[in-house]
């Protein structure tokens, strides 16, 4: 975990350049402009299942932990490196949720996808991560299980998000449900 952490930490510092007021804004990183290493199409295509959530997403919902709180924020998927990653930038306005960052990639001698997660409390987490069909999916290690499943609509222009936790591996509780709607 301490390497995780270390490395998107470097990441982090290696690629930023210049805080930006919009922390979503093309090309930054948690309010970072990102400076590109190398320029080419270096696609993975075991990423290619993930192109219909690829955009902008404005996102509202709730957490368990916050009744009565409608949650405002937003989401965005690109295409990191001319397709090697798949970057994921999320926000949500109120606080108490924090702002992420999520690299999903892939591992030429394994077949599972990996998700590299880092959020502005410090929290670094690994999750290995499918696109089947319409549905995207997580979930990370047992003791401390966290699994996300993301729901293309027919339209393309809805998903549809919902994250359960189980602390003791066997029941699972809604944490997060949150529904995006893609910006045009």
């Amino acid at each position: 975990m301490l390497r995780i952490r270390s490395y998107l930490t470097r990441l982090q510092l290696n690629f930023c350049v210049r805080p930006q007021p919009d922390a979503l804004s093309p090309h930054s990183v948690a309010g970072y402009r990102v400076k590109t290493r190398w320029r080419g199409h270096n696609s993975e295509p075991r990423l290619a299942a993930f192109k219909p959530v690829v955009g902008e997403w404005t996102t509202v919902g709730r957490h368990s932990m916050m009744p009565g709180i409608t949650l405002h924020g937003r989401t965005a998927f690109e295409w990191y490196e001319g397709g090697a990653f798949l970057c994921m930038r999320s926000e949500i306005e109120e606080p108490g949720i924090p702002s992420g960052i999520a690299l999903i990639g892939s591992d030429d001698d394994a077949e599972a996808l990996t998700m590299l997660y880092f959020d502005e409390r410090a929290v670094a987490r690994r999750y290995e991560v499918a696109m089947d069909g319409t549905v995207l999916r997580w979930r990370t290690a047992p003791g401390f299980s966290q699994r996300f499943v993301l729901t293309v609509a027919r339209d393309g222009d809805t998903l549809h998000g919902v994250s359960a936790l189980s602390k003791d591996d066997a029941t699972w509780d809604q944490d997060l449900e949150l529904s995006y709607a893609r910006v045009k």
